[in-house]
């Protein structure tokens, strides 16, 4: 994060999302001093899941996109929505949340054919 030696501020939520993501030592160590951090270090401060190399990043890539791909649509906009919000909510609120969704998907065409091939 180059900003401070470039004489300008952080921008995007950072002073925000980074200490949530890494906790606050973590993130005033990256924010403040600015210094490049290793893949291998993303990885431990948990700013990426996974790391492999340039040479198997597509095949990576895409059987990660496979393995979405074949989940149910709605199902996973749910989730992939819910989960953003939860973290503005609080534990009765995504309790409640839940709930509907899975009422909701377990009524849906596309769980009924999945689970019906499960």
């Amino acid at each position: 994060m180059p900003e401070l030696d470039m004489g300008i501020f952080f921008s995007n939520g950072s002073i925000n999302i980074l200490p949530r993501l890494i906790g606050e030592s973590r993130a005033k160590q990256m924010m403040l001093l600015g210094e490049e951090i290793t893949a291998e270090k993303a990885l431990e401060f948990g700013l990426v899941t996974e790391v492999c190399t340039p040479e198997t990043l597509d095949d990576h890539l895409r059987c990660r996109a496979e393995k979405l791909a074949a989940k149910d649509p709605y199902a996973l906009k749910l989730a992939k929505q819910l989960i953003h919000g939860a973290r503005e909510d609080t534990l009765n609120g995504s309790l409640y949340k839940e709930g509907c969704a899975m009422v909701d998907t377990g009524r849906s065409k596309g769980a009924k054919s999945r689970i019906q091939a499960f």
